[in-house]
Order: C-alpha cells, then sequence, then structure tokens
C-alpha cells in the first residue's frame, strides 16, 4: 500500500511539475502585453504561486495596489494564471456575451464538472432552473418542513434535547453534517434527509469535490476519466451518494407531496422523464451547491454571534420575536425578510469573509476585448476579486472591522420605511457586493441558502446561548488556500439551552 501511495505521489507530482512548465511558456507567449504580478521567469512564477496558495487575502491585496484600475495575472499553482480585473470591469462582465466571457465555462473548468459530475446532464442544467423558481417563487410551501427539520436536526446534533448542561461540539463539520440534513428535507424528503449513510455520502462527496477537481486540471483532457475513476475508487466519490439516491427514486411516489413537499416532483415535472437515473446527478448537483455555502455561512455566522456584544444580539433576538408575533408565529418568505437586522449581520459575514476571495469568474471560449482595447486570448480565466468591491473605503467605511448592523443602517438611511429589497441579503447589487455573482449568472440557490440559513440562526438564537471555550482568546481563524476561504474544522463552540 505504501508503496502504491509513492506511485501515486511521483506521478501527480511529475504531472504537476509538466502543468506548471506548459502554463507557463504557452501562457506567455500569447500574454506578454498583460503584467503578471510576481517575481519575472519560471521559478518566480512557482514562487509568486505558492506564496498565493497559503496567504492569498495578503498577496491579492499587494497584487491590486501594484497595479490599480488595470488588469494583470495572479500566478496560481493549482488553477493556472488568472487574470485579474477590478470593479472597473464590473458592468463589462455582468453584460458582456457568453459567446466570448462564459460564466458557464468557467464554472466547468473551475470545478472540472465534465468529470466530477455528468456532462451529459450539464448540457441541459434544468436543476438549477427548478431550485431558482421554487425557492423564490414557491418558497413558502418548503418551508413548514424546514422549520421541523431544522429544530429536530440541532436538538439531535447538540444533544440537549434532555439536558439542561451545555454542550461543546467542533462546529464547522458538525454544521455541515446538519445542514445536509435540512436541504435534503427539501430536496428529497424526511425518509431519506434522516439517512446517516446517505449523509455521510453526500458530505463526502462535497467534500472531495474541491481536491479531485485540483488534481484533474493537472492532466489533459483525455487522461481525466481515468484519473476520476482511479480517485473515485481510492476515496470514493459520486458513486456513493448514487446509489443511495436511485434506490430511493426507484421507490418514490408523490402520494405525499402535498402535506410534505419536495424538489423532486418540480424536478421531473421539468425534466419530462419518468427514469430516476436521469435525477441522480442533478440532486447530487443540488446538494453540493446547497452544503457548501450555507454551512461555511452558518459556521462564521454562530462565531460571530459569540463574540458580540450582548446588547447586539438582544437587539437581534428582540427583532425575531417581534416579527415571529406579528407574522401568527409562523416563519415565511415574507417574516424572514422582515428580519432586518439578522439580514445584515448575514450580509456582513458575506462582506467581510465570503467563501472565495474571487466571484464573477468569466472563462474566454473565443479571443475576447476587454475595456481599453486589452486583448484576452481563448482559454483564459477571468475574475474580480471581492476586495476590491468589499474591502473599499468609499463603499464601506472602515471596511476592516466588523459591523453586523453596517447594512441595517444603509437600509435606514436610505429608505426610511426599510421595505426596498436593496441592501437585503439575496440582492444583486454589483457595484457594491459581490457574494452571489454578476446579474443573469448570479447564485441560482441563494433564495434557499438564505432562507435556510436564518431558519437555522433563528432557531439558535431562540433557544441557544452561544459561546466560546473558556480557553479561546479570540473566534477561531478563517483557513485560507489557494483562495478559498473556510472556518477552522477544530474550531468548537459552546451551547447553552436558555
Amino acid at each position: 500500500m505504501l508503496l502504491e501511495f509513492s506511485y501515486t505521489s511521483i506521478i501527480l507530482l511529475s504531472a504537476y511539475l509538466i502543468r506548471i512548465a506548459y502554463w507557463f511558456f504557452s501562457w506567455r507567449r500569447t500574454t506578454a502585453h498583460i503584467p503578471c504580478y510576481g517575481l519575472p521567469g519560471l521559478k518566480g512564477y512557482f514562487l509568486t504561486a505558492l506564496k498565493y496558495t497559503f496567504d492569498s487575502v495578503e498577496c491579492m491585496k499587494a497584487a491590486c495596489a501594484e497595479f490599480p484600475h488595470r488588469p494583470f495575472f495572479m500566478p496560481t499553482l493549482i488553477n493556472g494564471p488568472i487574470l485579474v480585473v477590478g470593479s472597473d470591469y464590473i458592468d463589462f462582465l455582468r453584460t458582456s456575451t457568453d459567446r466570448v466571457f462564459s460564466a458557464n465555462a468557467a464554472r466547468y473548468e473551475m470545478n472540472q464538472l465534465n468529470w466530477t459530475l455528468d456532462p451529459h446532464q450539464l448540457k441541459n442544467p434544468y436543476g438549477i432552473g427548478v431550485l431558482q423558481r421554487e425557492t423564490s417563487k414557491e418558497l413558502d410551501k418548503y418551508l413548514p418542513g424546514i422549520v421541523g427539520e431544522i429544530e429536530l436536526t440541532l436538538d439531535d446534533g447538540l444533544r440537549t434535547s434532555n439536558v439542561a448542561d451545555d454542550v461543546e461540539i467542533d462546529l464547522f463539520p458538525s454544521m455541515t453534517d446538519m445542514i445536509a440534513r435540512i436541504v435534503n428535507r427539501t430536496l428529497v424528503g424526511q425518509e431519506l434527509c434522516r439517512n446517516t449513510r446517505y449523509r455521510r455520502a453526500v458530505v463526502h462527496y462535497a467534500s472531495t469535490f474541491v481536491f479531485y477537481s485540483m488534481v484533474l486540471k493537472l492532466f489533459p483532457d483525455f487522461m481525466k476519466a481515468l484519473v476520476y475513476n482511479v480517485l473515485s475508487i481510492m476515496f470514493g466519490g459520486k458513486r456513493e451518494p448514487a446509489k443511495h439516491l436511485l434506490t430511493f427514486l426507484k421507490n418514490y411516489t408523490s402520494s405525499g407531496e402535498e402535506e410534505n413537499p419536495t424538489m423532486i416532483a418540480a424536478l421531473l415535472k421539468e425534466s419530462g422523464q419518468s427514469d430516476p437515473q436521469q435525477l441522480v446527478m442533478p440532486l447530487i448537483a443540488l446538494n453540493f451547491g446547497s452544503i457548501h455555502t450555507t454551512s461555511i455561512v452558518c459556521t462564521q455566522t454562530l462565531f460571530e454571534l459569540a463574540v458580540m456584544s450582548p446588547s447586539d444580539v438582544k437587539l437581534i433576538r428582540d427583532e425575531i420575536e417581534e416579527v415571529f408575533s406579528r407574522h401568527n408565529g409562523e416563519w415565511t418568505k415574507s417574516a424572514l425578510s422582515s428580519c432586518l437586522r439578522l439580514d445584515s449581520l448575514l450580509r456582513e459575514i458575506g462582506r467581510l469573509y465570503g467563501v472565495t476571495i474571487f466571484s464573477s469568474e468569466r472563462y474566454t471560449i473565443q479571443d475576447g476585448i476587454l475595456p481599453g482595447k486589452v486583448i484576452v486570448p481563448r482559454g483564459t480565466m477571468l475574475s474580480v476579486p471581492n476586495l476590491t468591491v468589499h474591502m473599499d473605503p468609499k463603499i464601506y467605511p472602515d471596511p476592516e472591522k466588523f459591523d453586523a448592523f453596517r447594512f441595517y443602517d444603509f437600509k435606514k438611511n436610505t429608505n426610511a420605511d426599510g421595505k426596498e429589497p436593496k441592501h437585503d441579503l439575496t440582492t444583486i447589487d454589483s457595484n457594491h457586493y459581490l457574494l452571489f455573482g454578476l446579474g443573469r449568472h448570479a447564485c441560482a440557490g441563494r433564495y434557499f441558502a438564505a432562507a435556510v440559513i436564518k431558519l437555522v440562526v433563528i432557531y439558535v438564537l431562540r433557544h441557544y446561548d452561544v459561546r466560546l471555550p473558556k480557553c479561546y482568546k479570540e473566534r477561531p481563524q478563517n483557513l485560507i488556500f489557494n483562495g478559498v476561504i473556510v472556518p477552522d474544522r477544530k474550531g468548537r463552540l459552546q451551547f447553552v439551552r436558555r
């Protein structure tokens, strides 16, 4: 086994070194007119990319300061050179045609979706449309099920249903499992969402997804199917959740959909298919998209609540209770939208922490031209660094400071009754907020994710006090690797029944 692992390591390292050399020489031959951040030459590319991998935020800050208002390349070890464009180019990317600067092609390339998912399903990604329609226009019919599942899930996960003592947990991995159960209540229903083996399979798939996509980028396309199969045999992959889903779907009936609605009926209608096999990959894709961001934002929010002043937490709690009473003890889409302080807290979490340091990726599927007549060759990845907007003091005074009520104050200052959607968590405001992307390519699942996050935080605030363990002097620091921002997996939090 050790010898096999050594051979695998040698193969991956060799593939990686070849890929780095290919990236450098083929890329600089066609992009010499665009500056590149960091040291010159192949060695300089590698050292700069290495620094970016482990210190992405500071590296990006330095690069943006060196090339203000000008496109530049950022070397990376995993994604190759990325063309970084600042906030001056946001409107251009938002309105640009997919025939040149393609958001879908960027998503495929960054995540290697032709292999980590299923290329046949990706040609008709109807699951995304179903999620967007059902959770933006039909959200209220799913909320009672979500609320009920949150109550059971959190009390099970925190093991405090029948005891008064506090419980301390590793927050991020625990939250990931709980979110998997909660979102699957809407996706597939009670039976499967409470199946521990199924949840373990979808969470494992989500956790290996990023690693597999990184490895696949090291190989030419004709080898990627083989490489993915080897990886999935060694470490597991999409086959495991697919087995659970296929078995479940073969026995699925729509008899309980009126009382306990799920996405399955909508997916069947949208796809026009009766074959259960056709629903498996869309459901796996929706699982990954729903679990990943939702669990990260929930974790970040609970860590922040643990260090916020009691008076600020009380303001959020009081508003929640007032809204709950005003809506007759029922959580609806309208009620959730009325929790303005909570919404502000979550939007600030997205502004300061986010999920990655980049957003609004585009991939050139043919040669393109940026404003200023900058020629961008085919096969180039472009992206906007969030910090050019989220950390701009002209937009956000004192941007390094976490201010839970920043957007609440913005909203009150711009419209007296606070009913306008501007500065809401799910509002797409391309020039001021980039968490969910740009324009028509904005995150389709943001309404669903926002509802789940709000309801989880609401339940915690109404039933628990949260605090850091006594040995902690500050909230656990985030881990940043290759531009991806995640909470510390070993960060712990205490929950005390109120």
